[in-house]
């Protein structure tokens, strides 16, 4: 059976204050493939969940709903496909909806990159985006420049970079220089354009109505991959 390399590469996680926030917000991201892909993210205290469709480029996940889930007081981040038509080939039990794999993260960091250094400059202007004021920096990474709108005491944020197809083939772009130095960052992105005005992320709503706890829990039928890849049958 050939398994996909990850479910939700690169994904990067920024834990901030979040005293005030609770709800979902609507964005639009670019995918590795240069279309815009909706995301969602449901934030509750010190857990955050996060869903999208992939992209083309994520080969047979294409079109799939992904789930992401960062829970900080577990240390953990738990990411969740639906299973691929003819993956399971029998060696899956039959009410098997999906795969899952579960990573430790440390305190401040979810995965690999969120080192990487990155300047931030206040550029001294705000915006408000879907009704959440922010404040405009100037971040400078891997020799670029990119311009982003953070709100302080949000919460948590984690770069959707969705590209990982079936053993890494169509895996896509890196998540871009900024987003890797999110565990230095003042807030959580509200927008991020580049110097000719091409908007590459942007909330699209917020709606704080109370996230249920139902939200950061897995459903039964998802196999540990984590198993699975270890050579050990599920």
């Amino acid at each position: 059976m050939r398994l996909p390399l990850l479910l939700l590469p690169l994904a990067l996680a920024l834990p901030m204050g979040a005293q005030g926030f609770e709800g979902t917000m609507s964005m639009r991201v670019g995918a590795p493939d240069g279309t815009m892909m909706d995301v969602k993210y449901m934030i509750k205290g010190d857990k955050m969940g996060m869903t999208a469709t992939a992209p083309a480029s994520a080969g047979p996940l294409a079109g799939s709903e992904v789930r992401m889930i960062i829970d900080q007081s577990a240390k953990t981040m738990t990411m969740m496909m639906p299973l691929p038509a003819g993956m399971g080939n029998g060696m899956l039990p039959p009410d098997t909806k999906g795969l899952k794999m579960v990573n430790p993260i440390g305190s401040g960091t979810a995965t690999e990159g969120s080192n990487t250094p990155v300047e931030y400059k206040k550029l001294g202007t705000s915006q408000t985006i879907a009704g959440l004021k922010c404040d405009d920096y100037e971040a400078s990474a891997d020799g670029q420049t990119t311009k982003i709108c953070f709100a302080p005491n949000v919460g948590m944020f984690a770069y959707p970079n969705l590209g990982g197809g079936m053993n890494g083939r169509g895996r896509g772009a890196a998540a871009p220089g900024w987003a890797k130095g999110l565990s230095t960052a003042p807030g959580f992105p509200l927008k991020a354009w580049s110097a000719d005005g091409k908007v590459s992320m942007e909330v699209t709503a917020i709606d704080r109505t109370a996230v249920p706890l139902s939200t950061f829990e897995v459903p039964a039928g998802y196999v540990d991959l984590s198993a699975m890849m270890g050579g050990r049958r599920p």
